[in-house]
């Protein structure tokens, strides 16, 4: 890597801080994963993620010992994982949550790596973004090899090119609604997607901890994901579009302290971050109005339900804080 002295910007110092904590937690989980799963080629995709973040790990802390930066504490499957927990989801939910993990790596590391200036951080993003590539080609490949990928719904081509004619083009509250555009109904079938497996992933961590108060809080997350299921669900039908998931993908039986409370509550914050970034996008590129409203509901409730979880962190003395202006 590089020598370069220059200070980390404020984007470098952001992102290289928030990088080593998520690849941190993502090392944990994909160690707790690793116990019990049962197929090879996705213990193989699993052990590839856990690769890619003990490599980010261990580059990261190399930049901030540069730096004179004190290396987060993050998580460890030293004190955040059990090596006597039980089984939680099943192979289907280890290939999915693969396939979307790699999908928010690679734009993670995509928008990070355009931020950097300093050329030892662009070469970080830039081997990491690969990785992150490298993994959702093979599970896709994976996924689809065994018939479970979630393929978004395909539609009819266009006969002819045609342009709007009505501003009420843009109209959703008063019917006729016009149809769905293409873009639209990909990006319905993204937030289906995802807070499927938030749901599933949520339901698996109910069941791992003690505290009831974080128990209360997944449970209300899995209620949130559920009810933007069904909201989607409904645009999609009135435009006769169906989409088929697969089943909830959960082991069933109980499950021991598989996961440390602190680790738990840090995933489930990080899944209403990511839905507040997906549904932001989602927003700016739907041209229905009511489809904007329905989007900017979703942003809200996220962003309410998200800061409920940085304040039971911040109860614990759990909150790590990233780094300030002063």
């Amino acid at each position: 890597m590089s020598t370069n002295h220059e200070k980390l910007t404020s984007a470098e110092l952001a992102n290289t801080w928030l990088t080593y904590m998520n690849m941190s937690a993502l090392h944990c989980l994909t160690d707790a994963f690793l116990q019990h799963v049962l197929d090879e080629q996705v213990k193989g995709l699993l052990l590839e993620c856990r690769e890619l973040s003990q490599d980010a790990e261990s580059l990261l802390k190399d930049i901030f010992h540069k730096e004179d930066i004190p290396v987060p504490q993050g998580f460890s499957p030293e004190t955040d994982v059990s090596t006597e927990s039980q089984r939680l989801y099943t192979d289907l939910f280890y290939l999915n949550f693969l396939l979307q993990k790699s999908k928010l790596l690679a734009m993670d590391y995509q928008r990070m790596l355009l931020q950097a200036t300093r050329e030892d951080v662009i070469e970080l993003y830039e081997g990491l973004l690969h990785e992150a590539h490298a993994l959702f080609r093979r599970a896709t490949h994976v996924m689809l090899r065994k018939g479970v990928h979630p393929t978004p719904p395909a539609l009819p081509y266009p006969a002819s090119r045609r342009h709007v004619e009505h501003q009420s083009f843009t109209t959703g509250f008063l019917h006729p609604r016009r149809p769905l555009l293409a873009i639209e109904v990909s990006q319905l079938f993204v937030a289906l997607t995802h807070n499927q497996l938030g749901k599933d992933f949520l339901s698996g961590l109910y069941g791992v901890t003690a505290d009831k108060d974080i128990q209360k809080h997944i449970s209300r997350g899995i209620k949130l994901s559920k009810a933007v299921m069904e909201d989607v669900r409904e645009k999609l039908e009135e435009d006769g579009i169906e989409v088929q998931l697969q089943e909830e993908q959960l082991q069933a039986g109980s499950a021991a302290a598989s996961l440390s409370d602190r680790l738990i509550l840090c995933m489930v914050s990080g899944i209403a971050n990511a839905g507040m970034s997906e549904y932001g996008f989602s927003m700016s590129v739907s041209m229905r109005r009511d489809l904007g409203a329905l989007y900017a509901g979703f942003v809200t409730k996220a962003a309410a339900y998200g800061e409920d979880g940085l304040n039971l962190l911040i109860e614990r003395g759990w909150l790590e804080q990233p780094p300030m202006s002063r």
